[in-house]
């Protein structure tokens, strides 16, 4: 959601987007399609081949022809993953480059997409439980109903071997 929120921000008229983040460890890429969220894909770093291709296959199969491709993460000025990519997809899509004044944001986007997340309070935003879900409620439910009965049984049976 932090991709999709940076890529709101930073092209706020665009319709139509691929953002391919490049982590230290792992590549994100997600499509925007008439201003929502279409696909998300994580895949390990694009050392190995067979990553890359996933990828390509990815947002060829996914996204329309001629989308704008933006690149972001701390890697995404001068990697060579970068280079690799554009010169594999350019056939296909377009290259989108940032603003001047906001070049200098490109590295932290995730960060940035996180803090205008939290700005936001609509059905994309990302929902921290105050209070444990449903699923532990039950649990809880079910074991204090369990130490409940228990306490029914042992009660009559602590009582008799007290008396005797």
């Amino acid at each position: 959601m932090a991709l999709f929120r940076f890529a709101r921000h930073l092209f706020p008229k665009d319709d139509a987007l691929v953002v391919i983040h490049l982590g230290n460890r792992e590549v994100c890429a997600i499509i925007l399609s008439e201003g929502r969220l279409l696909e998300i894909v994580d895949t390990p770093f694009l050392m190995e081949p067979h990553h890359m291709e996933r990828l390509i296959a990815f947002l060829m199969q996914k996204a329309p022809e001629k989308t704008p491709v933006f690149f972001t993460g701390p890697d995404a000025e001068s990697s060579s993953s970068r280079f690799q990519l554009e010169k594999r997809l350019s056939p296909h899509f377009s290259l989108r480059l940032p603003p001047m004044e906001r070049a200098s944001e490109i590295p932290h986007a995730i960060s940035i997409g996180l803090a205008l997340d939290a700005l936001h309070s609509d059905t994309h935003s990302t929902q921290f439980r105050t209070e444990p879900s449903a699923k532990l409620k039950k649990s809880h439910r079910r074991s204090l109903q369990h130490e409940i009965g228990r306490a029914h049984v042992l009660t009559p049976v602590t009582l008799i071997y007290l008396v005797c």
